[in-house]
């Protein structure tokens, strides 16, 4: 009896070490999928191959209101984002549709592995198609899709969305390139924090105006240049902001990790601080029924930068007309950002609604609604505190 109990107990565990080692019963081997890191939403315009593959018979009924590029990556390309292999590293597939899901499954019989976007790193939207359609026509899609992960990060584009990933650096994916790029937001105040999937759904269920890192790119360069403000009332793109005003509003929304402030001293010679410690907070007014705000902003830093060979950096009198000058500069570049924000978009992305719903709660509840139009009547303050408490290693 006791052996066959035994004897039991080993077939029980070799069955279970089977399941364990077995892997997933309906598991697809990497090498026999494509994986696209990348996507790229344009205007509804077909392709020369849709075109010619068209004539030949393959069309389906659709409206060609959208065009979707995705980046196929290898395998050994999607594991790391440097490869020594100088060949090319990616292939943009092109598709024009009507509906996300129908294009992405006309993309099955186009290419011999299942196309799938466990990895898509970054989505692409071009400012044309975002000024037509509401964003949640396609974003509601992204969020459905269990191939699409929520923490994926979107931007904007001026000019063609695909173009960003047709960059021609052979050592990178140039989807993992606009992913790495953002990251430099610690290095320079002109870059916006990274926006997700799921930070954009939230913006545009609460009806939210909000800003999208902005993309532009050469054949052998991608750049951020400023942002685009998408409107909580549409949920379309309506305007451009530039690099200093996405700078300014960084400062607003104590979002300043690093970067500088650039002016010009009383010889008109350029000189430059360098942020070392920025903190900011906006607090909210009532009085009489109006609603105002005064952004407090305290900095220190350092003369990185004295291109004036007459003046010393390190004299206290210098030092106090330099953080003068800093002061006006940024000061002057705050109150820039914000007319546009009120006058010519009445987009509130700068945190001043999000302010006020915290610290008066019954006072947002009354102006929710039309809250972008009130925020572009709020008067709003600015008090700016700058050291300079460093001048670096000169002798003089």
């Amino acid at each position: 009896m006791r052996k066959i109990t035994i004897i039991t107990m080993k077939i029980v565990s070799t069955i279970i070490l089977l399941v364990l080692v077995s892997g997933c019963w309906s598991s697809n081997e990497i090498e026999d999928l494509s994986l696209y890191l990348g996507m790229a939403l344009d205007k509804g315009e077909s392709s020369k191959e849709e075109e010619i593959m068209n004539e030949k018979g393959s069309d389906f009924p659709n409206k060609h209101l959208l065009t979707v590029t995705v980046q196929i990556a290898p395998p050994q390309a999607a594991e790391s984002s440097n490869s020594s292999n100088s060949s090319k590293l990616y292939n943009n597939v092109t598709q024009t549709g009507d509906s996300l899901l129908e294009i992405l499954r006309e993309f099955a019989i186009r290419q011999n592995r299942p196309v799938i976007a466990h990895h898509l790193k970054v989505v692409i939207i071009s400012n044309e198609l975002a000024k037509d359609q509401h964003l949640n026509e396609y974003i509601d899609f992204m969020l459905k899709d269990n191939d699409i992960r929520p923490n994926c990060l979107i931007f904007i584009s001026t000019g063609k969305a695909v173009e960003p990933l047709n960059f021609n650096d052979s050592g990178i994916l140039p989807a993992l390139y606009i992913k790495n790029l953002i990251d430099n937001h610690t290095r320079s105040n002109r870059i916006m924090s990274p926006v997700t999937l799921n930070h954009v759904n939230t913006f545009l269920h609460s009806k939210q105006s909000f800003m999208l890192q902005n993309i532009i790119s050469t054949s052998d360069e991608i750049k951020f240049s400023g942002s685009g403000i998408i409107k909580g009332s549409s949920g379309k793109w309506v305007g451009y902001l530039t690099e200093q005003d996405v700078s300014a509003i960084n400062w607003i929304t104590d979002d300043v990790k690093g970067g500088l402030i650039k002016s010009y001293n009383m010889h008109d010679e350029v000189i430059t601080y360098e942020v070392k410690e920025a903190k900011s907070k906006i607090k909210s007014i009532i009085e009489n029924d109006k609603i105002s705000f005064k952004v407090s902003i305290k900095t220190e830093g350092r003369i990185i930068e004295n291109w004036d060979v007459n003046t010393y950096g390190s004299d206290p009198t210098y030092i106090k007309e330099a953080e003068k000058i800093f002061t006006e500069t940024l000061h002057n570049q705050l109150e820039e950002a914000l007319k546009k924000l009120q006058e010519t978009y009445k987009a509130d992305v700068a945190n001043f609604g999000k302010t006020l719903k915290h610290q008066h709660p019954a006072a947002w509840k009354k102006v929710s609604e039309q809250w972008d139009d009130e925020f572009s009547q709020c008067a709003v303050d600015f008090d700016i505190k700058l050291e300079i408490t460093d001048f670096g290693a000169s002798t003089q």
